[in-house]
């Protein structure tokens, strides 16, 4: 392993991804959802990634906020790289990437610009203890006074098991040459040996059957880094929250919203004992072993103040809600860490309706009349379980618009990716009317493939068009599990996904400004 990795497996790229607690606007609401007020916003805000990987996240909200600045650091030349091609096939002007190490960067004075945000997702658990040094020391230095910031980790007590299974992954991966994914396959394929043979601490881990489910996947990039890495050290939040606390901020709230409510997330006996809790670092903590998390998204705040009652429900009725699925797809059992939650449709029906219409601020939801007929109905509840449950997000005021032709431009980068054969990624399509991105498979990524090349909004035409790229990449369509061969047979199968995409995505993405 070359000298300048210090233990960390840089020899293939990691996996790409589009997580949409990253967006600025999601950890402003989190903050205010648990009663904390950051300061507003700037128009044009500076959000830099640490750890950016290939840049997808970072890529996605620049397209979508293209009044923004936004910086992507990551040591490895090859993400670095990748980051940079995609914004130019993209078109993105606002957005550039720092090959750096975090103490390298933390050793310049000028190593951040002055940011509003600051995000990092994942490589907190995978880096040694001096690099987390020197991204407190980063953070420390360069987020303005009631910036925000946003950090997925690897939790306690959750990872336990995950622990013996790093260690006996890496071991093995070590007895092997060539690359990480090579050796990691390698690997693996020696624990499903050991899981044949009934090997007990195996066969009794949950992260294995993860582990395994990855390689069918071939997502063998995620699994190099995940547990490849020479440091690996899941923590509890407490102590995430104290090194934390050296950059002078404090937690504001989880970017799962669904976290924020004790009834969605533990039983009421947990929640009893959770009362008598008065330290709420330790209360957080102590919950944790209530659902054996794993992993964590958290938002912290330099500054942030607390709102009394009257202000904090004054503020969450001024946030913006835009619908993420078609009012058609909206669905009113929805799950949570405690299972499953239903939403009590009377209410909740109508304020789709209104949401059909475009972004709507929650205070207009809450005065509808059909939802004045249920005065236990509260602002922040509106806001926890239409965004926790992935069908709103919050938007920016006035939800700013970028040109037509700049977000065609980085959805069409995005969109030719996917012709290419080899593993998928998750990806998103800039979203400009959410100032953020919305989740895109594969097959939605060529159905915009195929408008954006001029394709008819008809359902044989575009069965036809997507037909020819998924067969080009070398895709199977399948049925029941089995590959359909019959052209005729895929092409009905096609024709009906393409009949629901018209009716219900087509005009839904072009109210959102995707295309």
């Amino acid at each position: 392993m070359p000298s300048w990795t210090g233990g960390y497996a840089a020899d293939i790229a990691y996996a790409s991804s589009f997580h949409p607690q990253m967006s600025p606007h999601h950890m402003h609401a989190a903050a205010l959802l648990n009663g904390w007020a950051p300061a507003p916003l700037p128009d044009a805000f500076t959000y830099c990634e640490l750890g950016c990987g290939m840049g997808r996240t970072l890529a996605v909200l620049a397209a979508a906020n293209p009044q923004a600045r936004f910086v992507g650091v990551d040591f490895m030349p090859e993400h670095v790289l990748a980051g940079r091609q995609l914004a130019a096939r993209g078109a993105l002007s606002n957005i550039e990437f720092v090959e750096a190490s975090f103490q390298d960067l933390a050793a310049r004075a000028d190593g951040l610009p002055p940011s509003d945000v600051i995000a990092l997702h994942g490589v907190w658990s995978w880096v040694s203890a001096e690099s987390r040094a020197a991204i407190v020391q980063l953070i420390g230095r360069h987020l303005n006074t009631g910036g925000l910031v946003y950090i997925g980790y690897n939790t306690l007590p959750g990872q336990l098991l995950g622990l013996p299974m790093q260690r006996l992954l890496r071991a093995l991966a070590a007895q092997h040459t060539g690359r990480s994914d090579t050796r990691v396959r390698q690997a693996v394929a020696f624990i499903d040996r050991l899981a044949e043979a009934k090997a007990e601490a195996v066969v009794n881990n949950p992260i294995y059957q993860r582990i395994h489910d990855e390689v069918g996947k071939d997502r063998l990039g995620y699994l190099v880094h995940e547990y490849l890495n020479q440091s690996w050290d899941p923590m509890y939040f407490a102590d995430v929250a104290g090194a934390l606390a050296e950059a002078k901020l404090s937690f504001v709230g989880a970017a799962d919203l669904d976290r924020s409510f004790p009834a969605l997330r533990v039983s009421p006996e947990q929640e009893a004992l959770l009362d008598e809790i008065a330290d709420p670092i330790l209360r957080e903590t102590v919950a944790d072993f209530c659902n054996v998390t794993g992993f964590r998204r958290d938002v912290f705040a330099r500054g942030a103040q607390r709102l009394g009652r009257a202000e904090h429900d004054r503020m969450l009725r001024r946030l913006r809600l835009a619908l993420t699925v078609p009012p058609a797809r909206v669905g009113y059992k929805v799950k949570v860490l405690a299972g499953e939650a239903a939403m009590n449709e009377a209410a909740y029906r109508p304020m789709v309706a209104a949401l059909s219409g475009g972004p709507t601020d929650i205070g207009t939801l809450m005065d509808l009349p059909e939802v004045q007929a249920h005065p236990a109905m509260q602002p922040s509840e509106v806001l926890g379980m239409l965004v926790s449950s992935t069908q709103a997000a919050v938007v920016p005021p006035g939800a700013p618009t970028a040109p037509a032709e700049a977000v065609r431009a980085f959805n069409r980068a995005v969109a030719d990716a996917a012709t290419i054969p080899g593993p998928g990624v998750d990806d998103a399509l800039a979203a400009p009317g959410l100032g953020s991105g919305l989740a895109a498979d594969l097959l939605e990524r060529l159905i915009f493939r195929a408008i954006d090349m001029g394709t008819p909004a008809d359902a044989d035409a575009l069965a036809e068009a997507v037909a020819a790229q998924l067969l080009a990449r070398g895709e199977q369509i399948l049925r029941d599990g089995k590959p359909v061969d019959d052209p005729g047979e895929r092409h009905a199968q096609l024709a009906d996904r393409m009949t629901a995409f018209l009716a219900d995505w087509l005009p839904f993405w072009r109210g959102l400004g995707i295309v």
